[in-house]
């Protein structure tokens, strides 16, 4: 009996658990859209020193002017297959008063083949803070398969609810009554009221006449009635004969 109700317990704090992460990462990741932060999965090594791969890594716009050097920035690459790059500011330089940023992977040998720059008006993505792995989760979340296994997972919260609530109805009407007096009308008129709990509860004796029904409480310990009720004529019976 103590393993199946440590077996309830676990079952219950382990979906409240899931329950509540699943809320609370949802609310985070839109705390962070409000707040104007950019999160985003690092899917390469090149930062796999600093940033491991499949961490959450979020950015926030900044002024370009208030880059400096060692400050980590994702950006669009210049050269090669389409995508975006987030590397460390290895460098700045000048050229005709146009800043130009030098970037380098923490895990890449040498520095990478392009320098940056930013027109006029343009805002620059530098990394505030990174979560390693968590950007995995976002990733399966994204999935076709995390979306269906989500789904899922609050379908079967909703059907266990649903059962749970049957299982208690049906509970509640087929348990008895208990603790209340049960009042049995005989033919003659006479009626006796016994309690399911105790056998010693007071009883209660109806004695009807051709024109009223009077209604007495009496107790098995043989004290006198202390009220009664004058009833309507709703219990017609013969007059007892001599």
């Amino acid at each position: 009996m103590t393993g199946r109700r440590l077996a309830k317990a676990g079952y219950r704090w382990g979906k409240r658990a899931a329950v509540a992460a699943i809320v609370s990462a949802a609310l985070s990741y839109l705390a962070l859209i409000v707040l104007r932060y950019e999160p985003m999965v690092m899917v390469t090594g090149s930062m796999q020193k600093t940033i491991p791969v499949g961490s959450l890594v979020v950015d926030r716009n900044v002024d370009p002017q208030e880059l400096e050097v060692g400050d980590v920035i994702s950006f669009q690459k210049p050269l090669g297959a389409k995508g975006i790059d987030t590397h460390r500011i290895v460098a700045i330089k000048n050229d005709k008063g146009k800043r130009l940023y030098q970037t380098k992977g923490d895990s890449n040998p040498v520095a990478d083949p392009w320098v940056i720059s930013f027109d006029p008006g343009m805002t620059a993505h530098r990394v505030a803070f990174s979560v390693p792995y968590a950007g995995n989760a976002l990733i399966f979340a994204r999935s076709p398969l995390g979306r269906l296994a989500l789904i899922a997972y609050v379908c079967l919260i909703l059907l266990l609810s649903v059962f749970k609530a049957i299982a208690a109805t049906a509970k509640d009407k087929t348990q008895p009554p208990t603790g209340k007096p049960t009042q049995v009308v005989t033919r003659r008129g006479q009626a006796t009221a016994a309690s399911a709990s105790s056998s010693s509860a007071p009883a209660i004796i109806v004695e009807a006449t051709s024109s009223k029904a009077a209604f007495h409480a009496a107790s098995y310990s043989g004290r006198q009635p202390s009220w009664a009720i004058d009833a309507i004529d709703a219990i017609s019976v013969p007059p007892k004969r001599g």
